[in-house]
């Protein structure tokens, strides 16, 4: 053997240690993905003997997810026509049935005439794992902010409100305290007063109420459909005493039920006062109707608040359930918000839709849709 053979032969050798010490996954491909050479690292992190590597497809053999499969099918594509790629992350199903994140480099090469891909790949799935922990948890902490300015903006510009009415009836009253003549005014104006310290109280509780449902678990109960909303309608209609309103209900059967909570008569005393504060007609119209129907094989109790109001425009449908929807506030002071009614829907199990009371037309008026598995 003269020196140039036994230097070829002794720096295959070191090629072949350097092959089987490194840190990396390398797999040696032909150009049909077929495997035909791979590290002691491979054969380890697969979980496959080297007899069982060899000779197999490379997609075939670690099962690249399908979502990943066209692109890295491209980069080889891209590499045989002389680009260099750069390095890309996929997953891949090991034979323990695991799922693990690779980061991945493909390279091409020729030897004794014959090409081959090199592709090397280094497991990440710990970094990706805490990748995701961190975006969850940014996430989270977003939530959070916006609950608490939310709730912030919420009690602030409401509680303003009361403050201002109990303010306005006090200046009233001292304006009035001197005029015997005067005095049976008084009593109105002090109903006005306690009325506002109990919209506080209740808001006060709500908002700490409220700031609980996002993380608590909502124990149900089997609620009537129809005593909730009567009480509600009296709620609304007390409360705006000076305004016109004609609220019917029309249901087929006196009895319905559904899985709810006493937060149910806040939902619909929301969207009943949601409807009268928008709605400049001088006679309010808020129809009422639940029907059943049937979906898979589940029968559902539909509740419908049909108004004559401003309607909501489609473009807006969205995002009056989104918490920083600020553009109109909705609801002061006696509601929930319609982001919260959206919360305690879905905690139901239930839906809530919008659409035109007339089809086509958002300007007369507005449909909420409250859509209840129905119970015996």
């Amino acid at each position: 053997m003269d020196i140039t053979e036994r230097e070829k032969k002794n720096f295959t050798e070191i090629g072949q240690l350097i092959f089987n010490l490194s840190p990396y996954i390398v797999y040696v491909l032909k150009l049909d993905g077929t495997i035909a050479d791979c590290n002691k690292k491979a054969e380890k992190w697969l979980g496959y003997d080297r007899s069982e590597i060899i000779g197999k497809n490379y997609l075939k053999l670690s099962e690249v997810l399908s979502e990943n499969q066209p692109e890295l099918m491209e980069r080889f594509k891209r590499i045989t026509q002389g680009e260099i790629p750069e390095p890309f992350d996929f997953q891949v199903h090991k034979n323990d049935g695991s799922v693990a994140w690779v980061n991945t480099y493909i390279s091409f090469f020729q030897l004794e005439n014959k090409r081959y891909f090199l592709a090397i790949l280094k497991d990440i799935t710990d970094r990706k794992n805490a990748e995701q922990k961190l975006k969850e948890s940014k996430e989270q902490y977003q939530r959070a902010f916006e609950h608490e300015t939310f709730y912030k903006d919420l009690f602030t510009h409401d509680i303003s409100n009361i403050l201002q009415s109990i303010l306005t009836s006090l200046e009233i009253i001292n304006l009035q305290m001197g005029s015997v003549e005067d005095s049976h005014n008084i009593k109105p104006i002090l109903n006005i007063i306690y009325e506002q310290v109990y919209r506080g109280t209740s808001l006060v509780n709500n908002v700490y109420k409220f700031s609980q449902l996002d993380d608590a678990e909502i124990k149900v109960k089997k609620i009537d459909v129809e005593k909730t909303i009567l009480e509600a309608i009296t709620y609304v209609k007390k409360n705006f005493k000076k305004k016109e309103i004609s609220i019917q209900f029309e249901s087929p059967q006196k009895k319905i039920y559904i899985n709810a909570d006493e937060l149910l008569k806040d939902v619909f005393e929301n969207i009943l006062i949601n409807a009268v504060k928008h709605n400049d007609n001088p006679n309010i119209e808020i129809v009422i109707k639940a029907s059943r129907f049937q979906e898979d094989g589940i029968f559902f109790w539909q509740i419908e608040f049909n108004d004559n109001g401003k309607g909501i425009p489609k473009t807006k449908r969205k995002s009056i359930f989104s918490r920083g929807f600020k553009e109109d506030r909705t609801v002061s002071g006696m509601g929930l918000g319609l982001s919260l009614v959206k919360t305690i829907i879905d905690k139901y199990n239930a839906k809530i839709l919008v659409e035109n009371r007339v089809p086509e037309d958002y300007l007369k008026g507005t449909n909420f849709k409250l859509q209840f598995p129905e119970v015996e």
